[in-house]
Protein backbone atom coordinates (compact mmCIF):
# COMPACT_ATOMS: atom_id res chain seq x y z
CA UNK A 1 0.00 0.00 0.00
CA UNK A 2 2.98 2.50 0.77
CA UNK A 3 4.49 1.68 -2.23
CA UNK A 4 1.62 2.15 -4.07
CA UNK A 5 0.96 5.34 -2.67
CA UNK A 6 4.54 6.47 -3.25
CA UNK A 7 4.43 5.96 -6.77
CA UNK A 8 6.80 3.46 -6.77
CA UNK A 9 4.45 0.19 -8.19
CA UNK A 10 1.48 0.61 -11.16
CA UNK A 11 -1.47 -0.86 -10.49
CA UNK A 12 -1.53 -1.26 -14.79
CA UNK A 13 1.92 -3.51 -14.02
CA UNK A 14 -0.67 -5.77 -11.54
CA UNK A 15 -3.55 -8.53 -12.24
CA UNK A 16 -6.98 -7.33 -11.74
CA UNK A 17 -7.47 -9.48 -8.84
CA UNK A 18 -8.27 -7.35 -5.78
CA UNK A 19 -11.59 -6.36 -4.76
CA UNK A 20 -15.20 -8.52 -3.18
CA UNK A 21 -15.24 -10.23 -6.50
CA UNK A 22 -11.26 -10.71 -7.38
CA UNK A 23 -11.32 -8.54 -10.58
CA UNK A 24 -10.21 -5.41 -10.06
CA UNK A 25 -6.77 -3.56 -10.13
CA UNK A 26 -4.96 -2.35 -7.51
CA UNK A 27 -6.77 0.78 -6.05
CA UNK A 28 -4.97 4.03 -5.18
CA UNK A 29 -7.84 5.66 -3.56
CA UNK A 30 -8.47 2.72 -1.13
CA UNK A 31 -4.65 3.21 -0.42
CA UNK A 32 -5.17 6.99 0.13
CA UNK A 33 -7.55 6.83 2.32
CA UNK A 34 -6.25 3.97 4.88
CA UNK A 35 -3.39 6.44 5.08
CA UNK A 36 -5.75 9.08 5.80
CA UNK A 37 -7.31 7.50 8.31
CA UNK A 38 -3.69 6.77 10.02
CA UNK A 39 -2.91 10.22 9.94
CA UNK A 40 -6.44 11.49 11.61
CA UNK A 41 -5.30 9.08 14.44
CA UNK A 42 -2.31 11.27 14.77
CA UNK A 43 -3.88 14.86 14.75
CA UNK A 44 -2.54 15.35 11.32
CA UNK A 45 0.87 15.71 12.32
CA UNK A 46 2.31 14.49 9.52
CA UNK A 47 1.84 14.19 5.82
CA UNK A 48 0.46 11.13 3.87
CA UNK A 49 4.22 10.63 2.24
CA UNK A 50 5.83 10.84 5.65
CA UNK A 51 3.25 8.65 6.59
CA UNK A 52 3.64 5.88 4.42
CA UNK A 53 7.63 6.38 4.43
CA UNK A 54 7.88 5.57 8.22
CA UNK A 55 5.82 2.40 7.66
CA UNK A 56 8.57 1.29 5.05
CA UNK A 57 11.16 2.37 7.03
CA UNK A 58 9.88 -0.07 9.67
CA UNK A 59 9.19 -3.18 7.53
CA UNK A 60 12.91 -2.28 6.12
CA UNK A 61 14.21 -2.47 9.35
CA UNK A 62 12.12 -5.89 10.72
CA UNK A 63 13.94 -7.61 7.61
CA UNK A 64 17.24 -6.24 8.27
CA UNK A 65 17.32 -6.96 11.85
CA UNK A 66 16.08 -11.03 11.04
CA UNK A 67 18.69 -11.17 8.96
CA UNK A 68 20.82 -9.75 11.39
CA UNK A 69 19.60 -12.27 13.87
CA UNK A 70 20.91 -15.45 11.36
CA UNK A 71 23.78 -13.99 10.50
CA UNK A 72 26.17 -11.00 11.75
CA UNK A 73 24.55 -12.22 15.40
CA UNK A 74 26.60 -15.49 14.60
CA UNK A 75 29.43 -14.19 13.56
CA UNK A 76 29.24 -13.97 9.75
CA UNK A 77 30.30 -10.37 7.88
CA UNK A 78 27.28 -10.11 5.73
CA UNK A 79 29.07 -7.34 3.26
CA UNK A 80 30.59 -10.54 1.87
CA UNK A 81 27.51 -12.41 0.68
CA UNK A 82 24.67 -11.78 -1.84
CA UNK A 83 21.28 -10.81 -0.64
CA UNK A 84 18.91 -13.49 -2.82
CA UNK A 85 15.35 -11.17 -2.98
CA UNK A 86 11.82 -13.35 -3.36
CA UNK A 87 8.20 -13.19 -3.13
CA UNK A 88 6.20 -11.06 -4.67
CA UNK A 89 7.01 -7.63 -2.83
CA UNK A 90 10.66 -8.86 -2.51
CA UNK A 91 11.94 -6.52 -5.56
CA UNK A 92 10.56 -3.38 -3.62
CA UNK A 93 12.50 -3.21 -0.58
CA UNK A 94 15.54 -5.30 -1.44
CA UNK A 95 17.67 -3.04 -2.24
CA UNK A 96 16.96 -0.51 0.96
CA UNK A 97 17.42 -3.69 3.03
CA UNK A 98 21.02 -4.25 1.27
CA UNK A 99 21.86 -0.62 1.93
CA UNK A 100 20.82 -1.29 5.19
CA UNK A 101 22.59 -3.78 5.92
CA UNK A 102 25.64 -2.90 3.67
CA UNK A 103 25.47 -5.49 1.15
CA UNK A 104 26.36 -4.83 -2.27
CA UNK A 105 25.12 -7.07 -4.44
CA UNK A 106 21.36 -8.59 -4.92
CA UNK A 107 20.21 -11.93 -6.41
CA UNK A 108 16.58 -11.46 -7.98
CA UNK A 109 15.72 -15.04 -9.75
CA UNK A 110 13.64 -14.87 -12.42
CA UNK A 111 11.11 -16.57 -10.85
CA UNK A 112 11.74 -14.78 -7.45
CA UNK A 113 7.65 -14.08 -7.09
CA UNK A 114 6.69 -17.54 -7.30
CA UNK A 115 10.13 -19.07 -5.94
CA UNK A 116 8.05 -20.50 -3.08
CA UNK A 117 5.29 -22.14 -5.45
CA UNK A 118 7.88 -23.41 -7.82
CA UNK A 119 9.65 -25.00 -4.63
CA UNK A 120 6.74 -26.69 -3.51
CA UNK A 121 5.27 -27.60 -6.75
CA UNK A 122 9.19 -29.29 -7.03
CA UNK A 123 9.28 -30.96 -3.79
CA UNK A 124 9.22 -34.79 -2.50
CA UNK A 125 5.86 -35.75 -0.81
CA UNK A 126 7.32 -36.76 2.91
CA UNK A 127 5.71 -37.63 6.19
CA UNK A 128 7.85 -38.02 9.42
CA UNK A 129 6.05 -40.64 12.15
CA UNK A 130 7.41 -40.83 15.93
CA UNK A 131 6.38 -42.54 18.79
CA UNK A 132 7.81 -43.21 22.49
CA UNK A 133 9.90 -46.43 22.83
CA UNK A 134 11.98 -46.08 26.16
CA UNK A 135 14.09 -49.70 25.86
CA UNK A 136 17.52 -50.20 26.04
CA UNK A 137 19.10 -50.17 23.02
CA UNK A 138 19.94 -53.83 23.20
CA UNK A 139 16.38 -54.88 22.21
CA UNK A 140 14.41 -55.21 19.31
CA UNK A 141 12.80 -52.58 17.91
CA UNK A 142 12.13 -53.66 14.70
CA UNK A 143 8.11 -54.11 15.27
CA UNK A 144 8.29 -50.38 16.58
CA UNK A 145 9.36 -49.48 13.31
CA UNK A 146 7.49 -51.38 11.22
CA UNK A 147 3.76 -49.92 12.85
CA UNK A 148 5.53 -46.50 12.49
CA UNK A 149 6.59 -47.41 8.70
CA UNK A 150 2.60 -48.96 7.95
CA UNK A 151 1.03 -45.32 9.56
CA UNK A 152 3.48 -43.16 7.23
CA UNK A 153 2.78 -45.02 4.29
CA UNK A 154 -0.98 -44.98 4.49
CA UNK A 155 -0.22 -41.64 5.37
CA UNK A 156 1.05 -41.11 1.99
CA UNK A 157 -1.37 -42.85 0.16
CA UNK A 158 -4.24 -40.63 1.69
CA UNK A 159 -2.50 -37.79 -0.50
CA UNK A 160 -2.96 -40.04 -3.79
CA UNK A 161 1.28 -41.31 -3.45
CA UNK A 162 1.82 -44.65 -5.42
CA UNK A 163 3.00 -46.83 -2.62
CA UNK A 164 5.70 -48.58 -5.09
CA UNK A 165 7.58 -44.96 -5.27
CA UNK A 166 7.78 -44.33 -1.61
CA UNK A 167 11.43 -44.57 0.31
CA UNK A 168 12.15 -45.08 4.03
CA UNK A 169 14.52 -43.50 6.77
CA UNK A 170 14.40 -44.89 10.01
CA UNK A 171 16.12 -43.11 12.97
CA UNK A 172 16.10 -43.44 16.30
CA UNK A 173 16.68 -40.83 19.20
CA UNK A 174 19.19 -42.19 21.81
CA UNK A 175 19.86 -40.60 25.18
CA UNK A 176 21.98 -41.65 28.28
CA UNK A 177 20.48 -43.08 30.86
CA UNK A 178 18.80 -40.21 33.39
CA UNK A 179 19.18 -37.74 30.59
CA UNK A 180 16.60 -35.83 29.03
CA UNK A 181 18.88 -34.54 25.60
CA UNK A 182 18.68 -37.01 23.21
CA UNK A 183 20.53 -37.50 19.53
CA UNK A 184 19.60 -38.69 16.64
CA UNK A 185 21.13 -41.59 15.09
CA UNK A 186 19.93 -43.61 11.59
CA UNK A 187 18.84 -46.89 12.65
CA UNK A 188 21.21 -49.89 11.88
CA UNK A 189 23.21 -52.41 13.79
CA UNK A 190 23.23 -51.99 17.57
CA UNK A 191 26.77 -51.77 17.96
CA UNK A 192 26.79 -49.51 14.75
CA UNK A 193 24.26 -46.97 16.78
CA UNK A 194 26.07 -47.40 19.92
CA UNK A 195 29.27 -46.22 18.25
CA UNK A 196 27.96 -43.61 16.37
CA UNK A 197 25.79 -42.48 19.46
CA UNK A 198 29.14 -42.32 21.31
CA UNK A 199 31.08 -40.43 18.87
CA UNK A 200 28.31 -37.56 18.70
CA UNK A 201 27.56 -37.62 22.35
CA UNK A 202 31.82 -36.92 22.62
CA UNK A 203 31.74 -34.37 20.30
CA UNK A 204 29.29 -32.42 21.66
CA UNK A 205 29.42 -32.87 25.53
CA UNK A 206 33.23 -33.80 25.72
CA UNK A 207 32.56 -37.04 27.55
CA UNK A 208 30.73 -40.70 27.16
CA UNK A 209 29.05 -42.86 29.57
CA UNK A 210 29.80 -46.16 29.95
CA UNK A 211 26.29 -47.26 30.11
CA UNK A 212 24.26 -48.85 27.60
CA UNK A 213 22.11 -46.07 25.65
CA UNK A 214 18.35 -46.15 26.15
CA UNK A 215 16.09 -45.70 23.05
CA UNK A 216 13.57 -42.57 24.02
CA UNK A 217 12.11 -42.31 20.76
CA UNK A 218 11.22 -44.11 17.16
CA UNK A 219 10.93 -41.57 13.83
CA UNK A 220 10.00 -42.99 10.26
CA UNK A 221 10.33 -40.66 7.48
CA UNK A 222 8.34 -41.50 4.17
CA UNK A 223 9.39 -40.00 0.82
CA UNK A 224 7.59 -40.03 -2.23
CA UNK A 225 9.75 -39.58 -4.88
Amino acid sequence: DCNLFLGRISPDHFPKVFGPDANQPLDADATRARLQEVADALGNTKSLEHIAEGFLEIAVDNMAAAIRKISIARGHDVTRYTLACFGGAGGQHACRVADALGMERILIHPFAGVLSAYGIGLAEVKTIRDASWLKPLSEDFSVGLDALEQVALQDLADQGVDKGHVAFHRRARLRTAGSDTTIEIDVGPPESMRAAFEALHRKRYGYVEQDEPVVDALSVEAVAG
